[in-house]
């Protein structure tokens, strides 16, 4: 099987089960980063570090819909967080 076949194959919900735990990965690097390694953020970092957590919380609401339009919804609601 090619890799386009196998992208192919993943749901919408895995998309977004995937872009969630894409973001918490993030945020455990940053948070480990500043108290592990004692790394104070910058206040450009704690507000990437929130655009992440509605990110997350964007794509979590998108895995856990029932229906495709409230897929959509949360792909624009996260795509409107990526960009700010």
């Amino acid at each position: 099987m090619s890799v386009p076949d196998l992208l192919g194959r993943v749901t919408p919900r895995g998309w977004f089960a995937f872009a969630a735990a894409t973001c918490a990965a993030a945020l455990a690097a940053a948070l480990v980063s500043q108290h592990v390694f004692e790394m104070q953020p910058c206040p450009w970092c704690v507000l990437q570090r929130l655009v992440f957590v509605l990110i997350g919380l964007a794509a979590l609401a998108g895995a856990l819909a029932p229906r495709p339009a409230l897929w959509r919804a949360s792909a624009v609601l996260a795509g409107l967080f990526a960009l700010a």
